[in-house]
């Protein structure tokens, strides 16, 4: 019985693992790429 218990948690902690990163990968994406925007920007205005 403790054994599939403990088989449960340790799939719905794998779930949880990747909907987090499901997630939080779209945030992320966009402050990098709001970096690399800023640079852009910023070199061109140099220009």
């Amino acid at each position: 019985m403790m054994l599939l218990k403990l088989e449960r948690a340790l799939r719905y902690d794998i779930v949880w693992k990747l909907l987090k990163l499901v997630l939080v990968l779209p945030v992320a994406t966009a402050g990098v790429e709001s970096l690399f925007f800023n640079e852009l920007y910023q070199k061109q205005a140099k220009k």
